[in-house]
Formats: C-alpha cells, structure tokens, sequence
C-alpha cells in the first residue's frame, strides 16, 4: 500500500509550488495526498491527475482547472472561488487511468460542503460523486455533465445552465434559484420515493424558468412532468382529484386531453338524459318524432356549451340536476379550452 502524504496549512502560489507533489516525471500525478487548511492562490493547475487525494478546509482561489480529473477524491469544507474550468488538450496518455477526455472531470468523489463560488466551470463533469451538500453560486455551468451522483442537499443559484446535463442524480434536497436554461438543458430523473419531493421542486423550477426565457413547449413538457410527480406523491382523495383533473382536462395542457373528455362528457351526458327523460317543446312533428337519442345528445350538447335553445329541456328532476352539473362542466371546460387556445397561439 502506497504511504499518505499529509499536507498541512501550504499556500500554493506558483507552478513550483506544485511540482514537488508530483509523483512522477513528466506526467502530472499527485496521488495518496491529503491537504488540510491549504490555499492554492492563483495557480495554474492545468492536466493534472490527482488520485486518492482528501482536500479539507481547503480553498482554490482564482485557478486555472484545465484538462484536470479528481479520481476517487474527498472534499471536505472546501472553496473553489473565482475559478476557470474548462477542456484541455490532450498532451498525454490519460486513458490508463480510465479517462475519456481531459475535461476537467471530478469522478466517484466524496464532496461534502463544496462552494465553488463565481467559477467558470464550462465543460466540467461530475459523475458517480457523493456529498452531503454541494453549492454553485454565479457559476457558468454550460455544457457540464452531471451524472449518477449522490447529493443529500445540492444548491444551484443564479447560474448558467446553457446545454447542461442532469441524468440520474439522487437529489434529497435541491434548490435552484434565478438559473438561466436553454432547450438544450436536460434533466433526467431517478423515479424513486426518496428522491420524489427534490424531484417536484426541480421539475416546477425549471417549468418557471424556462417559461421566462421563451421556451414554451419545453416548458410544457416539463410541467406534465411536473404534475406527474405531484399525482405519484399524492395520497387520498387528493391523489384522486389529481387524477381526475388530468384525465378531464390535461392538466391544463394537452389540447387533444381536453377536447377528448369534452367529447367524452357530452356523450356520457347524452345517454344519461336517454334514460332520465326529455321533453320537446315545439309543435314541429319532425322534431317531435325524430330518434330520441339524437334528441338526448343534442340537447347535451347545447347544455355543455351553454347554448340552452329552449326546444328541447329535461323532463324529470333528475335529469334537470344532471342538466345543472353538465352546465357547470361545460363552462369549466371552456374557460380551460380558452387559456389552452390562448397560450398556443400567443407561443
């Protein structure tokens, strides 16, 4: 087993600070190293492999992270703070150490309360890490990955998520706040009890902030999502509401839901008055002996639009409170038909 370094409240200014911590010639290795209460201040750390490496009350303060990958590292308390990440070129054989490119990359690491605080992090991938809490404040996260990683408590506020991935993350609490997105943007969800609240919260975010930016169909489809997880988290008779509403009326969203079930409830309404009762109250023998069901649907239909002609009412009193419930059916139908109508022509 290779010995622990333990590194102890250095400043790291210079790229000759650095070399001493590699373990090798010409490629740029630091392994089994742990640093604690360190700063690293301004310095270049381009292509470096750091392997096994603890970083506790740790700060990076205004670093170039280029080409860098963190394998089967921890950080503890640690501050990356005005810091530049970005893809590298390949100048060496990283391939042995299981990498795909020289994006900087932080791979099954243990992150706890790690701030990385107005950094350009373009490019970077975290993949397969856990944390009990991880914050991004007024970061450009474009085109970043994030994947398959574990965090009790993420926070995302006011940055650029242009092209960034989210896939399969386990998310007990997330937070993000005034983020900016573009179709591009994907989140992928563990569908699971424990991540289901977090799931909810950040589906309903990105629904808002994707609406502010413009992007409405993107925006639709994750506000069905959205509702999805809220009728999965439901219990009760509020599960059965949920239901009901998304099944009537689309949740307020799908055109082709809402004029099924339109269609659907004047059709169900018709046969209902075939077995309550109708009356005609015209002299007009035609209408009068006309087939009673084509009766029963035409007057459901003038009910449900609110039309009410007057030529044909209900006979009975249940048929009349059956009138009454349609009616209110039917103004709620069309205030929804109007809104949808609304919103696809004005998008």
């Amino acid at each position: 087993m290779k010995e622990v370094r333990v590194i102890t409240e250095k400043n790291y200014y210079t790229m000759e600070d650095i070399y001493e911590l590699f373990n090798t010639g010409f490629n740029k290795i630091v392994e089994n190293t742990i640093f604690r209460g360190c700063n690293f201040l301004g310095v270049d750390l381009a292509q470096i492999i750091w392997i096994n490496c603890t970083f506790e009350n740790v700060r990076f303060d205004k670093c170039r992270i280029i080409g860098t990958y963190f394998n089967e590292s921890r950080f503890i308390f640690t501050d990356f703070i005005k810091c530049y990440f970005e893809q590298g070129t390949k100048s060496f054989d990283l391939m042995s150490y299981s990498v795909s490119s020289c994006t900087s990359s932080f791979k099954k690491c243990i992150m706890n309360y790690v701030n990385f605080i107005k950094c350009n992090n373009k490019d970077i991938r975290i993949v397969e890490c856990t944390s009990e809490g991880i914050d991004f404040e007024g970061c450009n996260l474009t085109s970043c990955q994030i994947l398959n990683n574990k965090f009790d408590a993420l926070k995302i506020f006011n940055c650029e998520l242009y092209s960034t991935e989210f896939t399969y993350n386990s998310i007990i609490n997330a937070e993000f706040v005034e983020c900016v997105l573009n179709n591009k943007t994907t989140f992928n969800f563990i569908d699971n009890e424990e991540n289901l609240t977090s799931n909810i919260h950040i589906l309903y975010q990105i629904y808002r902030f994707l609406k502010v930016q413009g992007y409405t169909s993107e925006a639709v489809e994750y506000y069905l999502k959205y509702r999805s997880y809220q009728r999965k988290a439901s219990k009760g008779m509020n599960k059965v509401w949920l239901y009901s509403l998304h099944k009537l009326f689309g949740d307020g969203e799908e055109l082709r839901k809402i004029l099924s079930g339109a269609l659907l409830t004047i059709f169900v309404f018709g046969l209902l008055y075939n077995i309550t009762g109708i009356q005609v109250n015209v002299n007009s023998e035609a209408i009068k002996n006309g087939p009673k069901l084509i009766q029963c649907f035409y007057l459901s239909v003038l009910t449900f639009t609110t039309l009410g002609s007057g030529d044909i009412s209900p006979a009975t009193p249940i048929s009349m409170i059956l009138c009454m419930i349609e009616v209110l059916i039917g103004v709620i139908y069309i205030a929804v038909l109007t809104a949808v109508f609304y919103k696809k022509i004005s998008s």
